[in-house]
Order: structure tokens, then C-alpha cells, then sequence
């Protein structure tokens, strides 16, 4: 790793982006760097990482990469411990590492349930155990839940899927409340078809061009981000322009 670099806090945050090796988790760590965040770049995929990291540091920003898978609760601790002594305290944290098997339910095995739901909802879990006490202390802090559509709307094959963004959803409804007295916002993203590997290379080619960009959600996410203090906006449904697929 790079040797770290000191900043202050309240010019340079410190961002931990999840599932940040592809798609709106890659573009929500680009978009941070951009407005000069420290970013911690998070998933299981350490090559795709490094190459996020290289587009970084090649435009100027500042990020270092930690591998974490985070179904894993030892896997968490320890990349938030390397976070915390790279860079300092987590400001804000992105729960975005997602994973689908899209599958319908009889179809689908217990194994491939488990996955989706550890991945998309306890790592979502894991990883916000980990910040709150240090944005508690600090009485500040943004945490950003990347959902779905399909935790709102039905479809076919994503019973897993569908269930751990709504799961996602209910327990960011719940943190936001027991955190607001603490001064620490909880915003909960709903992405409808965005471009990104989970739809498979068939769909992209199919239906690529009707999907919203990954580069729109981070644009987004540092809109959000940009807000007032003193005021916090809690749920975003985003579609495409011509709506569902």
C-alpha cells in the first residue's frame, strides 16, 4: 500500500466504498476521489481493485485498495482496522456490494439464498457495526444504502435478490432513526436498471442502451452528499427515462 497521507477530515472525508471493483460501486468511488475524499475501495475481486485504484491515483486523487469480502465478519474487522490506521476514522460509508442469482424460487438452492442474503444484507450489516461507533463519537457521518427498484417493484427470478435490497431498506429506515440524535445521516438509494456486469453481457447488449449509466449514481450519491447539514434526504428512487425494463 501507498504510504498514507494526512488530511483534515472535514476537507478530505474518509469514503469506504464497498463492491467497488465495477460498476456503481467503481463510479461512486471515482466520484468521491474527484472532490478530493480519501477513498477506501473495498470487494472480493483484488486485481479489479487495483485497477480502480490506478485510474485514481492517475487523475490525482487519493485512495488505497482493501480486499474484503464482506459476508465475513473477521474479513470486515480487519479491513476497517487497516482503514482506520491508513487513513483515520470512516466519514462516510457506502454499502454497496451486491450480488444476484437470478433464479426463480424452485430453481433456486439454499447455498445460492444465502448468498445473496449475507452479501447485499449482512454485509451491509458488518460493515456499518464497524463506522458507528467512531461517527457516533464524532457526532457526524453519512451512510449511503445502495437498494433497488426491486425491493419496490416485482420481478420474475429475483426472490433473493428482491428480498435483501427490501431487507436493506427496512434496516436503513431503522438506523436512521436511532442515529439521527447523533447527527449521522442514513440515505437509501433505489437504482433501476443501471449498466453493470450484474445483468449479465446478454442484457447489456440487449437493453444497454435504455439503462441509466454506473456514472449517474455516483453523481448522485455526491449530490446527496453535498446537501446542507441540516437537512437529510432519506429515500431516492432513481429509473431510467423510460422506465423499467
Amino acid at each position: 500500500m501507498n504510504q498514507p497521507v494526512e488530511f483534515s477530515s472535514s476537507d478530505h472525508p474518509v469514503v469506504w466504498v464497498t463492491g467497488a471493483s465495477s460498476g456503481i460501486g467503481r463510479s461512486i468511488a471515482e466520484s468521491f476521489a474527484r472532490i478530493g475524499a480519501q477513498v477506501a475501495l473495498s470487494a472480493r475481486r483484488q486485481g479489479l481493485l487495483e485497477e480502480v485504484a490506478k485510474t485514481i491515483w492517475a487523475s490525482g486523487g487519493v485512495c488505497e485498495i482493501f480486499p474484503c469480502d464482506v459476508r465475513s465478519s473477521s474479513c470486515v474487522r480487519d479491513a476497517h482496522e487497516m482503514i482506520v490506521k491508513h487513513f483515520g476514522s470512516v466519514d462516510v460509508l457506502v454499502n454497496n456490494a451486491g450480488i444476484n442469482h437470478a433464479k426463480l424460487v424452485t430453481e433456486m438452492s439454499e447455498d445460492q439464498f444465502d448468498d445473496v442474503i449475507a452479501t447485499n444484507l449482512r454485509g451491509a450489516f458488518l460493515c456499518t457495526k464497524q463506522v458507528l461507533p467512531s461517527m457516533i463519537k464524532k457526532s457526524r457521518g453519512h451512510i449511503f444504502m445502495i437498494s433497488s427498484v426491486a425491493a419496490r417493484t416485482w420481478f420474475d427470478r429475483y426472490g433473493a435478490y428482491s428480498a435483501s435490497k427490501a431487507g436493506l431498506a427496512a434496516f436503513a429506515s431503522v438506523l436512521r432513526e436511532e442515529v439521527r440524535k447523533h447527527g449521522i445521516k442514513v440515505t437509501t438509494i433505489y437504482p433501476g436498471a443501471t449498466a453493470s456486469e450484474i445483468w449479465g453481457q446478454h442484457t447489456l447488449e440487449k437493453h444497454g442502451q435504455r439503462m441509466m449509466k454506473p456514472e449517474d449514481i455516483g453523481n448522485l450519491v455526491i449530490t446527496l452528499y453535498q446537501q446542507s447539514n441540516r437537512m437529510l434526504v432519506e429515500d431516492v428512487v432513481v429509473r431510467p427515462i423510460g422506465g423499467d425494463l
